[in-house]
């Protein structure tokens, strides 16, 4: 009898041993693409979860994903940005993307958009910080940009000869604005140049013939020569503000 018995423990011993190494204890994480299996303590009830597996190894994030229209630009990239470099899209409303192939978008190169005469609107990401010069030159019928609170540089006639261009906003985060960055918009009817802009180089605005409607910053320390000849500003604080900079500044330019 008592063999009978030392045996039978002997076995039921053996028994749980050989289950426990595949037992699953609460709470625990089972191998990729199974089940996982908790245990309430309490209850004893077991609950399958299914398979627990990584949401990030099987959905690619956005900032991972590739910009729909990335297809549409000519860029370079280099170890930490993207720059963009030409555009050969068909669209009148261009948003250009914040991020191609993972790499954030930081500037727009000398010429991306020149002479485009499909565009009417743009939007550009808060991750650019450079409009280069001559980027939307003569682009005729653009009637609407929107440029962010990071960008800090608008090049030399970066957006000169847009004539449908009816009006702009400058934040002031953009603290230079290059030589004839505007020049001849003659539909340019209303300019709003924000508080932290300080310098605007020679003939800006020149030729800009509808502009009545100019708001400028207490910041503006340097307005260089002929940076408003020939528009028609008409708010007299506005004038008064320009001449106690420069008074050359809208002193009219002969050949335009």
């Amino acid at each position: 009898m008592k063999k009978y018995i030392l045996s039978f423990a002997l076995i039921f011993s053996l028994i749980l041993s050989g289950c426990s190494g595949d037992k699953t204890t609460a709470g625990s994480k089972s191998p990729e693409g199974h089940p996982k299996i908790t245990v309430d303590s309490s209850t004893g009830q077991i609950t399958e979860n299914g398979p627990d597996i990584d949401a990030e190894k099987n959905i690619e994030s956005d900032e991972a994903k590739p910009a729909d229209n990335a297809s549409d630009f000519k860029y370079s990239i280099d170890d930490d940005s993207c720059m963009i470099l030409g555009y050969s899209g068909t669209s009148d409303e261009v948003r250009i993307p914040a991020k191609i192939e993972g790499k954030p978008v930081t500037s727009l190169s000398i010429g991306a958009f020149l002479r485009n005469k499909t565009i009417k609107k743009v939007i550009i990401p808060d991750t650019v910080t450079r409009i280069g010069g001559h980027t939307f030159y003569e682009c005729t019928a653009l009637e609407s940009v929107e440029i962010p609170d990071s960008v800090t540089y608008i090049g030399d006639f970066a957006f000169a000869f847009c004539r449908a261009l009816p009006s702009v906003t400058i934040p002031g985060s953009v603290k230079f604005i290059e030589n004839s960055a505007f020049f001849k918009c003659t539909g340019l009817t209303s300019v709003t140049i924000g508080e932290g802009v300080d310098y605007i180089e020679l003939h800006a605005f020149r030729g800009c013939t509808g502009l009545t409607d100019l708001s400028i910053p207490d910041s503006l320390t340097v307005i260089e020569d002929h940076a408003f000849a020939n528009c028609k500003i008409s708010d007299e604080k506005t004038i008064e503000k320009i001449k106690s900079i420069n008074p050359k500044a809208l002193e009219k330019y002969l050949i335009d």
